[in-house]
């Protein structure tokens, strides 16, 4: 089995870090795991994990995200096989494994998002397609990923990832397409499940995950159906 591995920032939630509480539901009710690992902080509500401390302080939240992945691939407590969790991220169907997913070529998300240009996130997925070819994927969905702790180290000296890179000079990479394409993962074609109080009357029975924002989790409606689809308390929460 895998871990959960979840990496948070203080006073990123919109609602006093109830994500995290139903992302974890949602695991407990629907994917058999071993450990829970937090790097960063720490909600208090939570127990029964591993906790990594992480500070927040590099330029931008692209390089803490990859800096805390690669924190915790460097802690022996965490086992060999690890899902990339955020925390609004949600499992909606019981599921042996998380598979790999992807949303196609990341040159069709560059050709059809050109008004966006000018964007951090933009120019690090043009850079990631570069050194990938022009046949790389798109992994970049708000979906669980699993990485492999064995395969990291390799991976971060390929593409230097350690270094500090200040995205708004100099554009880095999006470390799940860099992943997915370095190890040719594969995986299905899917549509990302950006979950929005508009989207609410549509069926998820299909969908084995959706996500949501911090400005969606503002919306009471939004915060009534997550409660609704998730309201047992899991092992890890007081």
């Amino acid at each position: 089995m895998i871990d959960l591995v979840y990496i948070l920032k203080e006073g990123a939630s919109n609602w006093q870090d109830n994500e995290i509480r139903h992302s974890l539901r949602s695991a407990e009710k629907n994917l058999k795991f071993n450990n829970v690992v937090i790097v960063g902080y720490k909600p208090e509500f939570l127990k029964n994990v591993i906790h990594i401390p992480a500070a927040d302080d590099l330029p931008e939240k692209h390089n803490n995200a990859v800096k805390k992945v690669l924190i915790a691939c460097n802690d022996e407590r965490v086992g060999e096989k690890f899902a990339f969790m955020n925390d609004d991220f949600f499992i909606t169907k019981k599921i042996n494994e998380i598979p790999y997913l992807h949303m196609g070529m990341i040159q069709d998300y560059l050709d059809s998002h050109r008004k966006h240009e000018g964007g951090i996130y933009y120019q690090a997925m043009k850079r990631t397609a570069e050194v990938l070819g022009k046949d790389a994927l798109n992994y970049e969905l708000h979906f669980p990923m699993v990485f492999e702790k064995s395969t990291i180290e390799e991976f971060a000296k390929k593409f230097n990832l350690w270094r500090i890179v200040n995205f708004r000079s100099e554009p880095g990479y999006l470390i799940r397409s860099l992943y997915g394409n370095y190890f040719k993962v594969g995986g299905e074609q899917v549509k990302d499940n950006k979950f929005t109080g508009k989207a609410i009357t549509a069926p998820i029975e299909n969908d084995l995950f959706f996500s949501t924002n911090n400005s969606e989790t503002r919306n009471e409606v939004t915060r009534f159906f997550i409660k609704q689809l998730f309201p047992n308390k899991s092992k890890h929460e007081h």
